[in-house]
């Protein structure tokens, strides 16, 4: 073969190579005929058992904020673990539901924030609409509120407009892929009285799905950012190389290390809200928070204790 020919070959099957590794970005619009199969078929996936994935963060929030990496690790239907790291692979900090509860522990501060009802400390961040098993959906790609009322569906530019009866006469409104069936975006928030599809008046929680990669059957999120209104907090995550796995179960149940500062997690999220002018209407805790800087004695028994993470483990940046 001719060296210039040897050469454009090469070229070509190096430009195919990048092209079949690419994430896939959001078309402009897909036709949609039948806005309730796509609707049905989001809320009728399989997710595996579980599912990792290293993951680039980017933080905003007044008065702190920054970029570095991480991993995530999810056990379906209502397990999550997020570990964030420094570059340098050590703790930042972690977060972690087994369904029923919901702790973080930050390693900078030696603060451990328990919520021993996760239903409370969700709460507190989407104004009650939103459970463990809603937060694996929304880190996937996928529609929570999995027995929410359907209060209007329909063909839309982007794709489908679906709109769900939440809890708290909140209203969640999603716009949805066709092909592949996944969430381009969704938000939480009051509605207008007696419009379904009307736009919300007051949003709590908005997540953009901008990029998304295949796996088997699923298409995952690749670009995702999460809007907390009630901490005026952006979160975007970078997630590369999505893969089945098989989570263990001590992962997802982190307790305090011996010495760390124990304090509660909705009493922190609460005033945390308060400081930035919003406090919540709903979703305060159902048992007395703990003493601020109350330390642990106790040390972690079949729990996961807060230090190195272990699972997942992201590559270097």
């Amino acid at each position: 073969m001719p060296a210039p020919l040897r050469t454009r070959t090469a070229a070509l099957a190096t430009g195919l190579a990048l092209a079949a590794c690419a994430k896939e970005v959001r078309p402009a619009r897909v036709p949609v005929d039948d806005p309730d199969r796509v609707v049905r078929e989001l809320r009728g996936r399989d997710l595996p058992a579980g599912l990792s994935a290293p993951f680039r963060i980017k933080v905003e929030a007044p008065g702190r904020g920054g970029s570095t990496v991480g991993g995530l690790l999810i056990g379906a239907p209502d397990k999550v673990r997020v570990d964030v790291q420094t570059p340098l692979r050590t703790s930042l900090y972690m977060v972690a539901t087994d369904g029923a509860a919901l702790h973080v522990w930050d390693a900078q501060a030696s603060t451990f924030y328990r919520g021993d009802d996760g239903v409370a400390a969700l709460a507190a961040l989407s104004q009650g609409a939103v459970q463990a098993v809603d937060v694996v959906q929304l880190l996937t790609g996928g529609l929570p509120l999995s027995g929410a009322p359907v209060l209007h569906t329909g063909a839309s530019e982007e794709g489908v407009l679906v709109v769900l009866q939440a809890p708290h006469e909140l209203l969640l409104r999603a716009s949805l892929d066709a092909r592949p069936a996944t969430v381009r975006w969704l938000e939480l928030g009051q509605g207008a009285p007696g419009c379904a599809s009307c736009p919300l008046q007051s949003v709590a929680l908005r997540l953009e799905v901008s990029a998304v990669q295949r796996v088997g059957p699923l298409a995952l999120p690749e670009e995702l950012s999460l809007h907390l209104v009630p901490l005026d907090m952006r979160v975007s995550l970078s997630f590369s190389r999505w893969q089945p796995t098989t989570p263990v179960e001590a992962a997802f149940a982190l307790q305090a290390p011996p010495g760390a500062v124990e304090k509660g997690l909705v009493q922190a999220i609460t005033e945390a809200a308060a400081r930035r002018g919003r406090p919540l209407p709903v979703g305060q805790p159902s048992a007395p928070p703990l003493p601020v800087g109350q330390p642990s004695a106790a040390p972690p028994t079949e729990a996961t204790q807060p230090t190195a993470p272990t699972e997942p483990n992201p590559p270097a940046p």
